[in-house]
């Protein structure tokens, strides 16, 4: 049976007579944000088309964790690309972005986007492909875990995610952030029960066994698998 974020916006504004209900989706927003990244929720597949001699290309507003990227060089010949950033980038080579060296890509990196837009971030490829999308191919295929925010208008409809097994979380979380700003001396106790909620999900999401440490991959080096 869906729950909707609406409960949990009253179980905390129960707590906190001062807490409004714009304020209190927007707490719930950070903490839906972080579950949809660490608990890998909202799988998504896109399929970006590339242009000869173009480095970056737009992905979703609504990517808030790339798991894999794959380059499709044909129906028949594809391979993950190695993620890396910015800062490794100019570490290896402060002049990396005058390479303008062209042929099949081998790694990824993210970057923030350009003033003007309205993209959530653009993805680099090294090196620059040299051939334009035709016929489906090359291309590259991006999975992600999505977001998309809960509203004040559509809170009484708008379901949190099957797949979190303490939805109490949500309610937790906006007390602690309310809390943290207007009622310092109760934000650990309520900081304490949303970790705990938290950690249950993990564990049931993950199927780890109790005292086994959550397994944690940084957004940008998935591709790297596991620390």
């Amino acid at each position: 049976m869906a729950e909707y974020i609406q409960k949990f916006v009253l179980d905390a504004q129960n707590s906190f007579s001062d807490l409004s209900t714009t304020k209190a989706i927007e707490y719930a927003n950070v903490i839906h944000k972080r579950l949809v990244r660490e608990l890998n929720l909202r799988q998504t597949t896109a399929t970006i088309n590339v242009t000869a001699s173009t480095r970056e290309y737009a992905i979703s507003a609504l990517a808030v964790e790339i798991q894999t990227v794959i380059w499709k060089e044909s129906a028949t010949s594809y391979w993950e690309l190695e993620p890396t950033s910015i800062t490794e980038l100019n570490l290896e080579d402060p002049g990396w972005m005058l390479d303008l060296t062209e042929g099949s890509p081998t790694k990824y990196y993210l970057t923030p986007k350009p003033t003007g837009t309205t993209d959530a971030q653009y993805i680099g490829l090294i090196a620059i492909p040299d051939t334009t999308t035709s016929a489906g191919y090359p291309s590259i295929r991006v999975d992600f875990s999505d977001y998309t925010a809960f509203t004040v208008a559509g809170m009484a409809s708008e379901a949190v995610p099957a797949a979190v097994f303490e939805p109490i979380i949500y309610a937790d979380g906006i007390r602690w952030q309310h809390a943290k700003r207007m009622h310092p001396e109760k934000a650990e106790f309520f900081y304490l029960a949303m970790m705990e909620s938290l950690q249950q999900c993990r564990e049931f999401n993950t199927g780890m066994v109790e005292n086994n440490p959550p397994t944690f991959t940084y957004a940008h080096m998935r591709g790297m698998r596991s620390v």
